[in-house]
């Protein structure tokens, strides 16, 4: 029954046996190369390897890893629920602490043993002996161990070969450019950059025997290559060789009563155009002659021009100073006529104030006759109401006085506005004078003022 369990175990357990990495990441046994055959009580009894965080079945003392009995008793295919071996039901299990001690006691050589690694030692130092991190641990990592190449070139090398690979081999690493000090990765130098290095030596196009010359520096090299291609030093006057530059001057030497016919040529051709631009500055120079004596002409008939405008001008200023004498005498007469007016004007304002006092005094004197007549008839009314016939006649003959009286103020009110409307008559003959005598002193400065206007012209 326990071995039937076991077969139908293989299609549980998720993962089979793996190298030990750490304790979090292994699931299963411990698959590692014993120096001795590990011990059947150290087995797990479902993935016989040794145990990996072994437990122990109460019901039937074996051990099993924590995982393996994990896988089985969430499996489904089985009876999940009864012992592997025994198949109690409901069975328990605890850690098996010793089995676990005893399993990582085990002697075993390293898992890059294949590789050259010669190290052998317990299991539990393993871990320890493979891990990058290792250095502060007594056991010495393991040289043998393939890593990713820490500046990401993507290579994989093994532990003893990084320090190598970092300082020769990665593409990666950062390399000094030995023609111009800029730093940057290997791949970038020994490719893109290489291509516009101001320092890299490059071949010199004519191919002369200097050899390489640095990239900034093959312009000027150019310059001074005796191997360039130029034209000849006459080609100014015509010679159309084209030589290299440490040809030229056995060329020159050697083409000399050629380049005296080109130069004789060139110095012909030259003469006549100079010729020719002489003859027409001459004929220039006799038009501007011609225009000077012109403008000299017509500089004297200005000259007559501007003598007969300054006479003219001469006889216009006096007349203007007339004029202006003109203009002060009327101004003089219009002040007159203003001291005038004014004089009158005062004498019309005391004339107006003297009515208004006679007419002040008139009312004074009809309140007191009021008030004296208003006495009069207090007394009678005191006397007795024998004499109120009388007191009525009185007072009828009173208000014929009365009205008398009102009659006489009446009068010598409309003889106050008589007066007025006179005195305002006058003052208004005299504005209306006063206005005519502006307006012929006006008619008079415009008249002097186109005058002025024609003699300026």
């Amino acid at each position: 029954m326990a071995g039937k369990c076991i077969d139908e175990l293989e299609d549980v357990v998720e993962t089979s046996p793996v190298t030990v990495k750490n304790d979090s990441g292994e699931v299963g046994g411990y698959d590692c190369d014993f120096v001795e055959p590990p011990s059947d009580d150290l087995l797990c009894k479902i993935c016989q390897y040794p145990a990996r965080d072994p437990v122990l079945t109460e019901c039937c003392g074996h051990n099993f890893c924590n995982h393996c009995l994990a896988c089985y008793r969430q499996s489904k295919v089985i009876d999940y629920d009864k012992c592997p071996l025994c198949r109690k039901e409901k069975f328990q299990t605890m850690p098996d602490k010793r089995t676990a001690r005893l399993v990582l006691n085990l002697q075993v050589f390293c898992t890059n043993k294949s590789k050259g690694c010669s190290w052998c030692g317990e299991l539990r130092s393993l871990e320890a002996h493979l891990n990058e991190n290792s250095a502060s641990s007594n056991t010495a990592s393991c040289l043998f161990t393939e890593l990713q190449c820490s500046n990401g070139c993507g290579v994989v090398v093994q532990r003893r070969l990084v320090e190598g690979h970092l300082k020769s081999e990665c593409e990666l690493r950062e390399v000094k450019c030995e023609y111009c000090n800029t730093t940057g990765s290997y791949r970038w130098i020994s490719s893109s950059h290489e291509e516009e290095c101001p320092g890299y030596p490059v071949e010199c196009p004519n191919h002369c025997e200097t050899g390489h010359v640095r990239r900034e520096e093959i312009s000027v090299h150019l310059e001074e290559c005796p191997l360039a291609v130029v034209k000849c030093p006459y080609a100014v006057v015509g010679c159309d060789s084209v030589v290299r530059r440490r040809e030229k001057m056995d060329h020159v030497m050697g083409s000399v009563v050629q380049h005296m016919e080109y130069t004789m040529l060139t110095n012909q051709k030259e003469l006549t155009v100079l010729e020719k631009r002489l003859d027409a500055k001459e004929e220039e120079l006799e038009r501007v002659k011609r225009d000077l004596q012109d403008t000299k002409d017509r500089l004297g008939k200005k000259e007559i021009v501007v003598k007969s405008l300054e006479k003219s001008l001469q006889d216009a200023e006096d007349r203007l100073d007339v004029k202006e004498k003109a203009i002060t005498s009327i101004k003089q007469e219009l002040e007159v006529i203003r001291c005038f007016v004014k004089g009158n004007e005062e004498t019309i304002a005391e004339e107006l104030d003297e009515m208004r006092k006679n007419s002040e005094l008139v009312q004074t004197q009809l309140k007191t006759a009021i008030a004296e007549n208003g006495r009069e008839l207090d007394e009678v009314r005191k006397n007795s109401e024998l004499v109120q016939t009388q007191l009525k006649t009185a007072i009828a003959e009173k208000g014929r006085e009365l009205d008398e009286v009102r009659k006489n103020s009446g009068k010598v009110q409309t003889q106050l506005k008589t007066a007025i409307d006179e005195k305002g008559r006058e003052l208004d003959e005299v504005r209306k004078n006063s206005e005519q005598v502006q307006t012929q002193l006006k008619a008079a400065i415009a008249e002097k003022g186109r005058e002025m206007d024609e003699a300026r012209k």
